[in-house]
């Protein structure tokens, strides 16, 4: 008889507890990592109120030290953006620091120019009061002829855009002139032109901006002169005007700007207005004047002048200078226009920039002189 056998079902297992120890250990993870999160968020607000109070003073050093404790403590959250706040505010103090060490050690215009860098790339700082202060210093102790080197110089438009100290406005015609002043002595004159219309454009009501035309007139003179001008005579009389007076009637048939400048009884600069229908001639210019350009009248005190004619938009167009006897009671007249040198000069050729020319930039660069 076959047996029949009986197995009762397994008893259910008491649960573990491995679920309940898991819980718990993210819990502690959990609680560890937030810990952590607020510590290090105790840590950079310390470091950077620390930090903060340094920098107010330009104490840089220890502001310094505390800022890169925020900077290179990780966290991945920073509410108040006081990593990228620590790293703006360190940029400044290493700028800043730079310069009181370039004053320390007695580089008086690096220093001033890096003060002003500072200015320039971080217009709200806070160390502004500071700046002002040193650079206002810093002026003050530097000789006079340290404050014409080549270096400051440079950096006059500069100083009075971001006001390197309150009131540099009051100082800077007298930079500008001596500038300006040590250039011509040294004949560099295209330099020394720059300083004396920066001043003139800047200042044109100051007191010493009659004496500062002076400079410019005579500047711009000399400067055709070293840059090869030709010579253009007087053209004949044209008419005759009121007594006492000599009139200069000048026409731009050319597609260039021109300056005009006259140096005697009177100095004027003067400027025309291109002739947007007239053209550039190549190697012969026409047999009359076009007169199509725009005219200028000059009435001037009669006598003896020193007559400069320029272009100020081609690169290479030879300036005209001439002395001329302007007489009483007389007309003059005479038209101006360009003509193209068939012939390039004979000079080393960049053929990489030659070929990367633009179109304006090879008729610019041409050589070529005013006809007339």
């Amino acid at each position: 008889m076959p047996k029949i056998y009986y197995y009762p079902p397994s008893s259910p297992e008491t649960p573990g507890n491995s679920g309940l120890w898991l819980r718990y250990l993210m819990a502690v993870v959990l609680g560890l990592f937030c810990g952590g999160m607020l510590l290090r968020s105790h840590f950079n607000k310390q470091d950077y109120k620390r930090g903060y109070e340094a920098y107010k003073t330009g104490d840089c050093p220890t502001a310094i030290g505390n800022f890169n404790g925020v900077i290179h403590r990780w966290s991945p959250v920073d509410a108040h953006q006081l990593s990228q706040r620590a790293q703006t505010r360190k940029t400044e103090c290493e700028t800043y620091q730079q310069a009181i060490t370039e004053q320390q050690n007695g580089k008086s215009v690096s220093s001033l120019i890096t003060y002003n860098n500072l200015l320039a790339n971080h217009p709200t700082t806070e160390l502004r009061p500071l700046i002002h202060q040193n650079a206002a210093q810093l002026f003050a102790e530097t000789k006079p002829t340290q404050l014409t080197e080549p270096e400051f110089c440079q950096q006059l438009e500069s100083f009075r855009r971001h006001e390197i100290i309150p009131g540099i406005g009051a100082k800077l015609p007298a930079f500008y002139r001596d500038c300006g002043d040590r250039n011509q002595a040294e004949e560099k004159y295209s330099q020394a032109v720059i300083f004396y219309e920066q001043f003139l454009k800047a200042y044109p009501d100051h007191e010493i901006a009659p004496t500062i035309k002076e400079k410019l007139v005579q500047t711009l003179i000399a400067e055709a002169q070293q840059q090869g001008a030709a010579t253009i005579l007087r053209p004949p009389a044209s008419g005759t005007t009121e007594s006492g007076y000599t009139v200069l009637q000048i026409q731009n048939d050319s597609p260039s700007r021109m300056q005009l400048v006259f140096s005697g009884p009177e100095d004027r600069i003067e400027e025309l207005e291109p002739c947007f229908d007239c053209e550039t001639y190549f190697g012969k210019g026409p047999e009359t004047c076009p007169g199509l350009g725009p005219i200028g009248r000059y009435t001037v005190p009669p006598g003896d002048y020193k007559i400069l004619v320029k272009s100020i938009d081609e690169y290479q167009v030879t300036p005209y200078r001439g002395d001329w006897n302007l007489e009483d009671s007389l007309t003059y007249q005479q038209c101006f226009y360009i003509i193209r040198d068939p012939l390039r000069q004979q000079q080393p050729v960049d053929l990489e920039r030659e070929l990367s020319k633009t179109r304006e930039e090879e008729r610019r660069s041409q050589p070529s002189h005013f006809g007339f």
